[in-house]
């Protein structure tokens, strides 16, 4: 499968036709609307390009965020972050002639042959940063895989909500959580992400450890621990929530993000959500134990058909509910560690596995001392 962006020029140079007089599929920056770039975001993650062909024209983004959206960002972003987290891993540059770059999906197969007319041209469209990112921040770490940022406290966990609400969104930043963190003391605690217009972009990896008594009443839609996540929450459990609102979801409300591998207990209360995360990209080999009595239109694991979901398993799973996942029975934990040795095998911030102690399901911890993965 070969993936362009933006798909018009690339088109047109594929069939060395300007003329425009065809029926193309279009997503170039304002003419895209942004709920389509999101979903493209969704179908790419799901089923990575064998050929990605990215046309670079710096700063073009941010003209049309200023000129046309007084600053606010386009939803091509959401595309930009994808690629610019994937690219460096996932692809080799095989071909690059001017402002045109050509990657091949890193499949096993070997690359015998490349034309790269200039060995120092760089695609900067490609490359994803927070136009408000700072160089320091107050944690211990560097916010990087090797080296994450650590969130030990419910004071910790409240910096990163303050920085991230006030227009940090942290996108390429690693966070991972050293303790279990109990909000008990906070009560209609503020979720992370609470505008539209300020999603954590971040990795969020919770080590196995828990949030306990996340306790959330809002007025708002779209509800959770991150109320509006782009980036990617892993390996966390919250134990015993209570997130009320409408669209809620324990760990997130919406966004283009991922929840992965995590485990959740609570009551969610209000109008439509999901025990995992109402509306996101992708909620996949996640485990909810949940109670939504209180919830006219819910569902175990996500909100109605707004995910995509893979390998998830809720209390209120009946064969027949989707968004609520698979039956809870004696093959679960074997299914959920199935998963997380096959991602394992892939990517460098591993997933943690599943055990099944005093009736209930959680993640593992890490040895003690590792924090990097």
């Amino acid at each position: 499968m070969i993936w362009g962006f933006p798909y018009v020029k690339v088109y047109n140079i594929f069939l060395d036709n300007y003329n425009m007089s065809g029926e193309v599929p279009v997503l170039f920056y304002d003419v895209c609307a942004d709920d389509y770039a999101s979903n493209e975001v969704m179908s790419l993650r799901g089923n990575e390009p064998d050929i990605v062909v990215w046309t670079d024209i710096e700063d073009c983004m941010e003209v049309h965020e200023m000129a046309f959206r007084g600053g606010k960002r386009l939803g091509q972003r959401d595309i930009q972050k994808w690629f610019s987290d994937v690219k460096d891993t996932d692809y080799t540059l095989i071909g690059q002639v001017d402002n045109v770059f050509v990657y091949k999906l890193n499949d096993g197969i070997e690359v015998d042959k490349t034309f790269i007319s200039r060995k120092t041209a760089k695609n900067m469209t490609a490359i994803y940063s927070s136009s408000k990112s700072k160089s320091t921040y107050p944690f211990e770490g560097k916010g990087t895989v090797d080296n994450p940022y650590q969130i030990s406290s419910a004071k910790d966990l409240n910096k990163l909500r303050d920085l991230t609400n006030k227009g940090e969104s942290f996108a390429g930043k690693v966070f991972i959580q050293t303790d279990d963190i109990d909000l008990n003391g906070e009560t209609r605690w503020k979720p992370i992400g609470a505008d539209d217009d300020i999603p954590f972009e971040g990795i969020y990896n919770g080590n196995g450890h828990s949030i306990k008594s996340l306790n959330i009443l809002v007025e708002e839609k779209d509800v959770g621990l991150f109320a509006n996540l782009n980036g990617t929450v892993l390996n966390l459990n919250v134990e015993n929530a209570w997130v009320g609102g409408e669209n809620t979801g324990i760990i997130a409300g919406k966004g283009s993000g991922v929840v992965l591998n995590c485990c959740v207990s609570g009551t969610l209360k209000g109008y439509m959500g999901g025990g995992v995360a109402f509306n996101v990209g992708y909620v996949e080999n996640s485990l909810a134990l949940v109670n939504l009595d209180e919830l006219p239109m819910g569902s175990g694991v996500s909100g109605y058909y707004t995910c995509t979901i893979n390998n998830n398993y809720s209390n209120y799973a009946d064969g027949i509910d989707e968004d609520s996942g698979d039956v809870i029975d004696e093959n679960t934990l074997e299914n959920l560690n199935n998963y997380v040795d096959d991602y394992n095998k892939k990517h460098d911030i591993k997933l943690l596995h599943w055990k099944f102690e005093n009736n209930t399901f959680m993640l593992e911890k890490t040895v003690e001392g590792d924090i990097k993965k």
